[in-house]
């Protein structure tokens, strides 16, 4: 499992994207799910669940097994988190960018 926070999100979807460019992505599940390599060990796929795999991985598993899931937008968990990332950094910028144009023009006296 990944880290809940954004960090989290962009984690999975390098991942997500490294099986997909080995063709053991979602296509390469769908159309040919080859369950062992010739040696006899398991084929390991990945990529992103959606909302429906994982209502029919709780459909078909029994009792406990059952998975708990939250599903948010892409914007809510991580752009809003960038934009808000950029927006406490402004002040600190724009206080710097002060401080450097008033050593300039003191500089010039």
């Amino acid at each position: 499992m990944f880290d809940s926070l954004t960090v989290g999100y962009l984690e999975a979807e390098r991942l997500s994207k490294h099986f997909e460019s080995q063709g053991l992505g979602r296509d390469g599940w769908n159309l040919n799910p080859c369950l062992f390599h010739s040696e006899g060990n398991r084929q390991l796929y990945g990529y992103l669940a959606t909302e429906k795999d994982w209502g029919d991985f709780n459909q078909c598993s029994p009792g406990k097994w059952k998975l708990l899931f939250e599903f948010a937008s892409y914007g809510e968990k991580v752009v809003s988190d960038y934009q808000h990332l950029y927006k406490d950094s402004q002040p600190s910028r724009r206080k710097e960018d002060g401080v450097t144009r008033k050593v300039k023009l003191d500089g010039d006296n």
